[in-house]
């Protein structure tokens, strides 16, 4: 005899809402890290240091990075711990390509470096 667990209807409105959380929430780090940190040339990461010192971009430096402790969380934690981390990176990933393309050339508080810090770190 096997048992099939079916999710309840609840089980599912809540891992549709965690997932619905974690991507606005990855949108709203790629806007504060792409709009008010990097113009201003405020450093937050590996990723951020690979960018200013070679100018590649920085989701693919991000990606690389995440994709290679991914495996290692996949590894030792399992599958189903490392789920909404492996959507969240692949979340950013797409929504910094995007986020850079619309607001290329676009910097704001450029004369206020403090302020887009508090900014861009608040989002």
């Amino acid at each position: 005899k096997t048992i099939v667990n079916v999710p309840s209807r609840q089980n599912t409105m809540r891992e549709l809402r965690d997932y619905l959380m974690i991507a606005l929430g990855m949108v709203l780090y790629g806007i504060g890290w792409t709009v008010f940190l990097l113009p201003n040339d405020i450093t937050t990461g590996i990723a951020s240091i690979v960018y200013f010192a070679t100018g590649f971009p920085v989701q693919y430096t991000y990606f690389a990075i995440n994709f290679l402790l991914l495996l290692l969380a996949l590894r030792v934690l399992g599958w189903k711990f490392s789920v909404k981390t492996i959507f969240a990176v692949f979340t950013l990933t797409f929504f910094l390509s995007i986020i850079q393309k619309l607001t290329e050339g676009v910097v704001l508080l450029h004369d206020q470096p403090f302020m887009a810090c508090c900014i861009g770190a608040s989002f």
